[in-house]
Parts: C-alpha cells; sequence; structure tokens
C-alpha cells in the first residue's frame, strides 16, 4: 500500500492535531495521574519481550 505508515502520521486525528507528546510530558501526566497509558501490544508479544527478564 501507499501511503505515509510513519508512527507520527498514524497518531493524528481527524484535525490534524498529533498525539504524540514528548517522553517527559506523558511522565509529568503519568506522576500527577492525569493520564493512564496502556500497553495493547498482543500478549504473545509481550510474552516474547519478556522472556530474557529475571523473574
Amino acid at each position: 500500500m501507499c501511503g505515509n505508515w510513519s508512527p507520527e502520521a498514524q497518531l493524528k486525528l481527524n484535525s490534524s492535531n498529533n498525539l504524540m507528546i514528548p517522553l517527559e510530558e506523558a511522565e509529568a501526566f503519568f506522576l500527577s495521574h492525569a493520564a493512564v497509558f496502556l500497553d495493547a501490544q498482543s500478549q504473545d508479544l509481550f510474552a516474547d519481550l519478556t522472556s530474557n527478564l529475571p523473574p
């Protein structure tokens, strides 16, 4: 498919507002309980990513 599939292009609202924020701003929202971040990865992918971590 042709098109811009970059993360930046995929994280835009119809109003063209970008949904990406700097890590520092995300951390401030999280620490002030102003935002909740959800991991939408599949369980299988998560298991693959954590398989080499100590128990």
